[in-house]
């Protein structure tokens, strides 16, 4: 039989394509270790539904519990899309332009969009109405507010699904932020206050995103599978889509993810540079690990020394990520650094003694070469 991490990938694939997978039976040691990984990969309703569908499962209650992930699952997509529907209705009502990002359309491009998961929902809102947007949320919608960061606002609504508020669509500092800093000169008003943007630049903003938690640690499956799918459903400009690739420095990135996503949901053959991606983000879980993160920004900073001056001395446009005031006051650098500090000793001590445990060995430099591989250690360099 396949490695169990194979296993869940033709699982998936027979759940967005007409694939049929040709497995026996699962004892129950290797459905155990293949719900671990689909639930490392936030997949387990899809999962589950594959093996209820080839009928891969004899034991009666792993049954009942693959049932029990199968309708956990289209509550989850039931609740946000409720809650999505208050949410344009409420901006419509009150004249709020917004576009929905992420996997808020991005489902729309699954066979079926409870397939498609997805930890919350997210909205972009203009700057100026940023205001009205959080009023409209607060108090009238009476959702409440759960944390609050320069580019984003996180709420809970009643029955506890997530919904953050953007006014940018990714923090500042990456090679591709400057394609994605004026994401309404993409949009088009479609109804109500809703503004969709273009196709080219929906699956740029993909591939960005992508881009980003490979930076912050790694990604997962869903990813590579979203834009599998977004390639196939989409109708683009491919000029003008290797186009924003080539201005964000992530085209050789992108190439390999699609050549890694022709394999999985395709059957192609592997090269050097999936083999290399699939190892990484099958150790990555869905948004990556603190190892992955630590090492991979300590090289794009420059090495050790270079990255623990700036880990120290973090730069004003990462800081401000923590502490917003900075974005008005940026006079207050200083005792918002000394914050910081006192934050790591008294709350964050432990990550910081994993984050300096892993400023040297073997793995920075696998990861160097990986990233040297996928063109990622000179495009994504921190500005």
């Amino acid at each position: 039989m396949k490695n169990i991490k194979h296993i869940a990938i033709d699982l998936i694939r027979s759940q967005v394509s007409d694939y049929v997978p040709a497995y026996g039976k699962l004892n129950m040691e290797e459905l155990t270790e293949l719900m671990n990984f689909a639930a490392d990969q936030d997949m387990t309703n899809t999962i589950s539904k594959a093996l209820m569908d080839f009928n891969m499962v004899d034991d009666e209650d792993a049954k009942e519990q693959l049932m029990v992930e199968q309708y956990g699952g289209t509550l989850r997509y039931q609740k946000q899309k409720y809650a999505i529907e208050r949410l344009c209705s409420a901006f419509d009502e009150r004249e709020i332009p917004y576009i929905l990002l992420k996997g808020a359309v991005i489902r729309d491009y699954y066979p079926a969009p409870e397939i498609r998961t997805s930890s919350d929902i997210d909205v972009l809102v203009k700057k100026e109405d940023r205001q009205c947007a959080i009023e409209c949320l607060v108090e009238y919608l009476r959702w409440k507010e759960k944390s609050s960061h320069i580019n984003n606002i996180s709420y809970y609504t009643d029955d506890g699904v997530h919904i953050e508020l953007h006014r940018a669509v990714i923090r500042e500092g990456f090679s591709f932020s400057k394609v994605l800093s004026e994401p309404w000169q993409y949009a088009k008003h479609t109804a109500g206050s809703r503004y969709d943007v273009t196709n080219e630049f929906l699956l740029f903003y993909h591939c960005a995103h992508m881009a980003k938690h490979f930076i912050d640690g790694g990604f997962g499956i869903r990813f590579v599978l979203d834009l599998w799918l977004m390639n196939k459903s989409i109708d683009i400009d491919r000029t003008e889509f290797e186009r924003l690739l080539v201005e964000g420095g992530i085209k050789m990135f992108v190439d390999a993810v699609s050549d890694l996503a022709k394999v999985w949901f395709e059957g192609a053959e592997h090269s050097d540079v999936t083999i290399a991606l699939e190892k990484y983000l099958f150790e990555s879980g869905v948004y990556g690990t603190m190892q992955n993160k630590i090492i991979i920004k300590k090289s794009m900073n420059g090495g050790r020394i270079k990255y623990l001056i700036k880990r120290i001395f973090m730069p004003i446009s990462q800081l401000k990520t923590i502490y917003p005031i900075l974005d008005k006051w940026p006079v207050l650098y200083p005792f918002c650094l000394l914050g910081r500090y006192v934050r790591i000793l008294t709350k964050n001590r432990r990550m910081a003694m994993v984050e300096l445990k892993n400023i040297s060995g073997k793995k920075y430099n696998e990861l160097e070469k990986f990233m040297d591989m996928l063109g990622m250690k000179e495009n994504l360099k921190r500005r």
